[in-house]
């Protein structure tokens, strides 16, 4: 591994509720609320950030960080190593986020935070599972009219011919 490039962590998604992840974060070790919320203008200010996102560069949660301050709608400092300006985009393109490594890791049973699109993803490829719909209604942690609903709003969508089909592990019906 060279010197430049952060390490490669597992993928740590949150659980529901979950916030014990912070425990492991670089800026723990860094307490000045300035680096993380820095104010002004000029080089000081510039440098702060730099500084901030040079820490966050090498933190093993720094994806689940930024992923709950999407999630949150947290506005103000750097949290996953971005800005408040960087992440404006990213929080209005957030709900249209569909990763499939979420979807597998939400039909194997973890209780994750799953945007729209990923929750229809793991309702239909539990249903092509033949997972009953009162399962994927524990999975997505909903009542089973909203699975229904989630699925006739997948099969009502246009599928795009070009994006590779979701990998889901297998699991046992329950």
């Amino acid at each position: 591994m060279s010197a430049t490039t952060p390490p490669t962590p597992e993928p740590l998604f949150r659980t529901l509720g979950d916030q014990s992840w912070k425990d492991t974060g670089s800026c723990r070790r860094h307490t000045d609320p300035d680096l993380w919320f820095p104010e002004g203008e000029g080089t000081e200010f510039t440098d702060r950030i730099n500084r901030a996102k040079a820490i966050c560069h090498w933190c093993p949660v720094r994806s689940t960080c930024l992923d709950a301050s999407l999630e949150e709608g947290d506005r103000w400092g750097i949290r996953g190593g971005v800005t408040e300006k960087e992440r404006k985009p990213l929080r209005r393109n957030r709900y249209r986020r569909l990763d499939p490594a979420r979807v597998a890791a939400a039909l194997t049973g973890r209780r994750i935070h799953l945007t729209m699109p990923e929750q229809r993803a793991v309702a239909l490829q539990a249903t092509i599972a033949r997972i009953p719909v009162a399962r994927i209604a524990l999975l997505l942690d909903c009542e089973p009219e909203r699975v229904l609903r989630l699925l006739r709003e997948t099969r009502s969508k246009p599928r795009r011919k070009t994006r590779p089909p979701i990998v889901v592990p297998r699991t046992e019906a329950a």
